[in-house]
């Protein structure tokens, strides 16, 4: 006999399962603030359906779970959970959780919360080639990004896609019991908001998609998640040009999320203009590194400001093994640029010194 919206609902109701239509913040949102750093998003995989508890998973200390994804497998259902931590016993904690749920046969995927809005700051980093320079007046050394990793966290939700158990009928009258409204239905899906609001925070939805979860009439269920989008640029910034000169080219054109040509991934050739000390920012679609550059004179090892016989003898020694000479020291002994300091760079020295 098939079952009808008010059969369910009679049922639901006698059971103590909802007392009344509530939203679902009221209804079961937590009290603990998602972050990168006490969450985990896990997907289980279990042979029948399963109401979750946080006793299901005592390798890590989970303070409240939210059910988010259900699907009906060849083998049995999957979900997909969200975990809040009890992370007080220290930072470290999140490593030791992620590995202990690794030893769960059921668990089959851990991730970070892609929810958190801390989680786009924590996943990207960006990292030049090199952090510090050693340079002479008139030498170049070439900056480019060696590593850039740019994520984003999903922070909203266009709605819920619902698959109802056979003899559920979900229709508005059903759905608008629990702050749901229906908008259309396709390929046995349902596709339902929170409200006709395009978008709305995904924590919303999280909390609506466990509480209808609990109701035990969904065969599957996902949200319709919106990351938010990434604002693709590159800019290199150098306030020290009377220290350094800076020529970036190269790079990989991309179009931004405004149809905006941006290149990124760029090069830049530094060459020391004068003594001194220089920082040369990248800021990368909104993350930051840095590269200090140090400037000498060719020849001074002494730091004097003069080139003199002084700093060829002491070349002599460096060579020698008998000086120490500190980064700069090093690239200012370096006459020819060639890379190592020799005995014929002193004999450079002696030359430039005597006028020849």
């Amino acid at each position: 006999m098939k079952r009808t919206f008010t059969l369910v609902l009679t049922l639901v109701l006698l059971m103590g399962i909802v007392h009344s239509p509530v939203s679902a913040q009221e209804e079961i949102s937590g009290e603990k603030t998602w972050t990168y750093d006490n969450s985990l998003l896990v997907t289980v995989n279990v042979a029948e359906e399963k109401t979750f508890t946080p006793e299901d998973f005592p390798e890590v200390e989970v303070e409240e779970l939210y059910v988010f994804g259900k699907s009906a497998t060849d083998t049995g259902y999957s979900y997909d959970i969200l975990l809040v931590i009890d992370v007080t016993v220290g930072w470290y904690y999140m490593t030791m959780a992620e590995n202990s749920l690794k030893q769960n046969p059921s668990v089959v995927n851990i991730e970070r919360n892609r929810f958190a809005n801390d989680y786009e700051i924590k996943e990207s980093s960006i990292k030049l080639n090199m952090n510090e320079v050693y340079l002479t007046v008139g030498s170049s050394v070439e900056l480019f990004l060696k590593d850039a990793t740019i994520k984003s966290n999903v922070t909203t939700s266009a709605g819920i896609m619902l698959k109802p158990k056979d003899g559920i009928v979900m229709d508005n009258d059903y759905l608008s019991s629990y702050g749901l409204y229906l908008l259309n239905a396709d390929d046995g899906y349902y596709k339902a908001t929170i409200s006709f609001a395009d978008y709305l925070p995904v924590e919303d939805y999280v909390y609506m998609m466990n509480t209808l979860y609990a109701l035990d009439i969904i065969e599957s269920a996902y949200m319709l998640e919106e990351e938010y989008p990434i604002h693709y640029y590159e800019n290199w910034e150098n306030k020290n040009s009377d220290i350094i000169n800076t020529f970036t080219y190269g790079g990989i054109e991309y179009y931004n999320e405004y149809g905006d040509l941006e290149v990124l991934y760029q090069s830049t050739r530094i060459t020391g203009v004068s003594v001194g000390t220089a920082i040369l920012k990248i800021d990368h679609c909104g993350f930051y590194d840095i590269c200090v550059i140090h400037v000498g004179d060719r020849g001074d090892v002494t730091g004097d400001g003069k080139v003199t016989s002084l700093d060829a003898a002491m070349i002599l020694r460096y060579d020698a093994g008998l000086e120490a000479f500190d980064d700069l020291a090093i690239a200012a002994a370096d006459y020819d640029g060639d890379g190592v300091v020799t005995s014929l760079d002193a004999a450079l020295v002696l030359r430039y010194d005597a006028g020849l």
